[in-house]
Parts: structure tokens; sequence; C-alpha cells
């Protein structure tokens, strides 16, 4: 990438004959290995004067028309002036810069004290021939490309003098706040014209220039948000209004006004007239409502009866003989939740009562019942079952054969 070094030092006193831009000290530029770069300093009063005594067709991006001449494309309207002063010295800095990188194949850099602009390799072909005045007859939307270089080189130049600023500077401040507040109507203005010249482009299908239109906009949205974090809220609300008045559409970026709908034909009276009966729309429309309705019944049922009791369903754990140390009868347990098989020990079973039988058998299942279960089958060691505990049903001990 192809960088240099614009380098604001000190405002200078105040001239209003220079613009809204102070001058700024020259410093060289960064060295990089396949680049080309040039030492920039912001214009000076007599390069501003030099540049203002310029004729106006050579700020404009197509060339001026005779009274009467219409046989081109409809003329480029005229910049606010103040809008005009403020990027014009702006204009001369990068054009000795960008004139640096012409023949290079990667984009441009140039550093602003704290700050990067940066400039694809179209962003620089295209705002140099708005620089060298090759512009004339081509697109109004080309002398934007410039501008919004150029803005963002003023946003950059404005905030990094704002941020050498000492408190006791009250005067100075003032200047530097009126040029951040100049500068964020002109962000303002220049991003509805772009989003303009995006929109006529995408309407006549040229996908690829309205592409790059669009990054450059999204540049001019980020300098705008740092001004935003600078100046006051009523600063930017008047900046706001002032940018209405910037606003100038270019001449190939506005829309065709749209078609007007064309009258419906009244039927002529010695025309056959087609009737069309409506009930058996009626009678389908009726079919479909009911069809949706019932589907979203069985929709809402599905849901709470299966869906939502799936969700909510615990995880059963797998329990062992070790949980149910409590009952010594019990010699293996098996899990398949959510049911249960238990091995009593034959010996001990057949030395019970009926009443122990039950104890066993109720004892296990509040054991599987807290974990889950939903029953349990009880066969001694020998393989004869012997009773079963269901979550419904409760305990059932069978009898002895």
């Amino acid at each position: 990438m192809s960088s240099a070094t614009l380098s604001p030092e000190r405002v200078l006193e105040d001239d209003r004959a220079t613009g809204p831009v102070s001058d700024l000290t020259e410093q060289p530029a960064v060295p990089a290995e396949n680049t080309a770069s040039a030492p920039v300093a912001p214009p000076s009063p007599a390069e501003s004067a030099t540049a203002a005594d310029q004729p106006e067709d050579a700020l404009t991006s197509g060339e001026a028309h005779e009274e009467g001449e219409h046989t081109g494309p409809p003329p480029e309207p005229e910049p606010h002036p103040e809008r005009a002063a403020a990027l014009r010295p702006f204009f001369v800095k990068l054009h000795e810069l960008l004139d640096a990188h012409r023949d290079l194949d990667s984009p441009s850099q140039v550093n602003i004290g704290e700050y990067s602009l940066h400039a694809t390799i179209w962003e620089r072909n295209i705002a140099l021939s708005v620089l060298d005045g090759d512009a004339g007859g081509e697109p109004g939307w080309v002398r934007r490309v410039a501008e919004a270089i150029a803005f963002q080189a003023k946003c950059m130049v404005d905030l990094d003098r704002l941020n050498q600023l000492d408190s006791s500077e009250n005067t100075l401040r003032e200047r530097v706040e009126s040029d951040l507040y100049l500068g964020a109507a002109i962000g303002r203005a220049l991003y509805t014209e772009i989003q303009k010249v995006v929109d006529s482009m995408v309407v006549s299908g040229e996908m690829d220039p309205a592409r790059r239109m669009t990054q450059l906009r999204n540049k001019i949205k980020v300098s705008l948000n740092w001004l935003k974090e600078v100046l006051s809220e009523d600063a930017m609300a008047r900046s706001e209004r002032f940018a209405e008045e910037m606003v100038c559409i270019p001449s190939d970026a506005v829309l065709p006004d749209p078609k007007k709908r064309r009258r419906r034909r009244r039927a002529n009276q010695n025309e056959p007239q087609v009737t069309i009966r409506s009930e058996a729309i009626r009678e389908d429309r009726s079919r479909i409502r009911k069809m949706a309705a019932a589907l979203v019944i069985l929709t809402i049922a599905w849901v709470y009866f299966v869906l939502m009791p799936m969700a909510t369903r615990k995880t059963i754990p797998e329990l062992t003989v070790h949980d149910f140390n409590s009952v010594a009868e019990i010699e293996a347990v098996q899990a398949r939740p959510p049911s249960l098989f238990v091995t009593v020990s034959s010996h001990h079973w057949n030395r019970l009562g009926d009443s122990g039988k039950q104890w066993v058998v109720d004892a296990t299942g509040r054991i599987a019942l807290s974990h889950g279960y939903s029953g349990a089958v009880f066969k001694t060691s020998d393989g004869k079952a012997v009773a079963q505990w269901m979550r419904k049903t409760g305990a059932r001990v069978y009898a002895a054969p």
C-alpha cells in the first residue's frame, strides 16, 4: 500500500481569505518499499488564493455549456460556495499526493496525525480524472468521489488540530469547532448525494460502480461518527439543516418520475358484458379457512400433548443395588428406565410373612418413585416372579403356589 504523511502542526493567525482550512507545516513522507510518497502540507494563503483564481469549470465534473446548448447531458448543478471554498485547498494538496501514486498498482494511504486516510485504486483513478481536469463530459458522480476523499482529509486534519489544542486556547478552539461544523454539513450532504448516485446506478444495472460507491459512502459515515463524538447535539442538528442547503444531486443521478397510472378504460356499452359468479370463489375460500383452522388446532394439540411433555421430561438415572441398601432382601437390580427388575434372595423371601413381603415391595417402590421410575418387577434368585409395583396401582404380592 502506498503511503504518505499529512501532519498538521499548528494553526496560523486568523485569515479569512484562506477559507476554513488552516495552514499546516510540511513534514517528510513515510518511506515504504515499492511506494511513491510525497511530503504534503495543507494549503498556504497564497495557494488558496491561486486555487480560488482558477476558472470554475476546473472544479466541476462536466465542461460548462454555453447558454442555449442542450445537445449533451443536463448541466451539472453548481455546488454551495462555502462547500467549494472548504474543499478546494484539499483538492490542490490531494492532487499532488495522488499524482505521485498514479502508476502504482496498490491503494494509497495518507497518515494525518493519528488518523489514516485510505483510497482504493479505483477511487484514486476516478479522483485524479477530476483533479487533472479530464472529467469534462464524464458523469457528474465522478466529482463526488474526489469530494468524498477531500472531505475525509479535511475531517482528519480538523480533528487532529482539535486534539493538539490546549484548554486555554479558546479562540482557536472556536475556529476549529467552526471548521468541524462546516465539515459535518459537507459530509452529510455528500452522504445524501452518493446515496442518490447508488440508487441511480442500481436502477440502470451498473452494479460494480454502485458497490464501490457504497463503500465510499460508508467511509463518509465513519468520518461523520467521529465528528458526532466531538460536536454537541445542537451543532450536529444545525449541521444537518445546513447540509440540506448544500445537497447538490448530480445531474446523472436524478431518477425519472414514475410512470403515471393508466386509467382503466370504460367498457363500451355495445361490448358483451361478462359476469363472474363469486359463489364458487366464496365456497373455496371458506373451505380453505376451515382447513387452515383445523391445521392450527392440530399443531397446538401436538405441541401441548407431545412436544411439551418430551421437553419437560426429566432424565431418569440408572439405579443400582447400592441405592437400595435399606432393603436387605434385595440381591440385584437391573434398571431399564422407566422400569426396574429387582432380584430378591429366595431364602430371605420365603422366610418373610405377608406383611414383610409387602414392606419390601413398598420400600422398593418408594425409592424407585423418587427417581422417576413408573414400575418394578420382583423375582427371586431362583427365577420365580413374586411381586410387582406400579406407580398407578401400587404394590402387589403374588400368592405362593
